[in-house]
């Protein structure tokens, strides 16, 4: 699971909560890609202690939140730095959601952790597949 190997990797604790049902492939995949960024830059960058990743349904979206303790950053300083093209992880991610009508929103604070959080529509759930591979 990729948020237990991450947490191993920095010596963090980490939490997974939330819906286990399955949806459709190419909202999975979506939800894996920018999971995935949020917790490469936890790894890459925060320093934190706990890791928590909770998967929310609501109504025809599935809410996904990652959240460390860590180091946190300014937000509006990395956007506006002169190499914030060389740096587009985030930028892309939200991009990705944005393309596929959902929304996204990146908060942080200086010694007080980031929390990313993203919404994605979904199709109709498939039945939970507990036991057919590895989720986050």
């Amino acid at each position: 699971m990729l948020v237990s190997q991450i947490a191993r990797e920095i010596d963090a604790e980490a939490d997974v909560s939330g819906s286990s049902a399955r949806y459709d492939l190419a909202v999975e995949e979506l939800v894996y890609r920018c999971a995935q960024e949020a917790l490469a830059n936890v790894r890459k960058h925060a320093q934190a202690r706990t890791i928590a990743v909770t998967f929310v349904e609501d109504d025809d979206a599935l809410r996904v939140d990652v959240r460390d303790d860590g180091c946190g950053f300014d937000v509006e300083m990395v956007h506006s730095r002169p190499d914030a093209a060389l740096h587009f992880g985030l930028d892309t991610m939200i991009e990705r959601i944005r393309a596929a009508g959902g929304e996204a929103k990146i908060e942080s604070e200086v010694g007080a952790g980031t929390s990313v959080s993203f919404t994605v529509p979904i199709a109709a759930p498939r039945p939970s597949a507990l036991g057919r591979g590895e989720r986050m």
